[in-house]
């Protein structure tokens, strides 16, 4: 896995979300309702951190 520099400028909030996120693609390697249903399970609020990297972080990139 290689993180993108960037994420510097991000929370540990959204760092941590980036991160599972990730790790959750080894036991799914999609964007399926499980990956999501897990991804929700550790971090329910998860959407919120995605908006914030979407608009503040990976919109530069």
């Amino acid at each position: 896995m290689i993180f993108s520099l960037e994420l510097i400028k991000a929370t540990k909030h959204c760092n941590d979300y980036v991160i599972l996120h990730e790790l959750i693609h080894f036991k799914y390697n999609n964007h399926s309702e499980k990956f999501y249903n897990m991804l929700y399970s550790f971090i329910p609020d998860w959407g919120k951190m995605k908006v914030v990297l979407d608009e503040e972080i990976v919109r530069d990139i």
